[in-house]
């Protein structure tokens, strides 16, 4: 269930199908919905940096019957990009929670890691909602992005990309995907740095599975502690996201082993001080 498919345009939203033959069709109905219709109200953000296992957290806690989780939801930011409303961060998110499941307590949002730049408008329609960050090393994220990459780094996307992040378009086009990919950390690191004081709880890559498994813990109803007791928990530990043929863990030396001299160079220049700084701050 889900309040809007991801690119149907003109139609941001698609049949909730708890509401049978309706269909949300616009900003103003989607709202409408919001207010007058059974809702779950957010519980948790989790913002990310992109191949830090952010989704390890999200399959965890969407074992839980009682959270509705969404990872990575594609349409939020092109609902809230069209929606010509000055309340569209509200509507979209809380939209997300729309018709709830018999059981069903909790909304948690894995946001896309794009949402780091827009941490001061979500926190100020929801400034009670607890919040994660999930962040790793740069040159293995950008070792991994380059090597399968997203949408972010196509180039039929770079001027989008460059809009996003405010940087030159020319100079976005002629990048390579590694300058690209550091050029996009350096910016997530900044805003995640200017915004410290707004995470309740900030997670590294480092130190999966046992931490993530530790903070999950409160989020789940009824698991045993530990959680790692649990059959489907180990299920889960057992399939890497991106890879299902092995386990979870994490491979930060090998991807450093397999970064290229460029993908190196532009961590240095880019990403990788904006990085430092950043862990400066949270280890204070």
């Amino acid at each position: 269930v889900g309040p809007y498919a991801a690119d149907e345009h003109p139609q941001l939203v698609s049949r909730l199908s708890p509401l049978g033959e309706r269909w949300l069709s616009s900003s103003t109905a989607l709202k409408v919905a919001v207010e007058e219709l059974p809702c779950l109200a957010p519980s948790l953000f989790i913002f990310q940096v992109s191949r830090c296992g952010s989704t390890l957290a999200a399959r965890l806690l969407g074992l839980d019957p009682a959270n509705r989780v969404f990872n990575e939801r594609p349409s939020i930011f092109p609902g809230r990009d069209r929606f010509r409303i000055p309340d569209a961060w509200p509507v979209l998110l809380r939209g997300h929670g729309l018709a709830p499941r018999s059981g069903e307590k909790r909304l948690i949002i894995k946001f896309s890691s794009r949402a780091l730049l827009s941490i001061e408008e979500i926190r100020s329609w929801f400034p009670a909602v607890p919040m994660w960050l999930i962040v790793r090393d740069p040159l293995p994220v950008i070792v991994s992005n380059v090597l399968g990459p997203p949408s972010a780094l196509r180039e039929d996307r770079r001027e989008r990309t460059a809009r996003i992040i405010g940087e030159d378009p020319e100079r976005m086009s002629r990048a390579s995907d590694a300058e690209v990919c550091s050029l996009i950390l350096a910016r997530f690191f900044d805003s995640a740095l200017r915004h410290l004081h707004d995470f309740e709880a900030i997670l590294h890559y480092e130190r999966f599975p046992d931490e993530i498994l530790k903070f999950c813990q409160p989020w789940m109803d009824g698991f045993p502690e530990p959680l790692e007791s649990c059959p489907n928990v180990r299920k889960v530990l057992k399939h890497h996201s991106k890879n299902p043929g092995r386990p979870f863990l994490p491979d930060d030396d090998f991807k450093k082993n397999s970064a290229t001299p460029e993908m190196r160079l532009f961590n240095e220049r880019n990403s990788l001080p904006a990085y430092e700084e950043l862990m400066k701050a949270i280890t204070r």
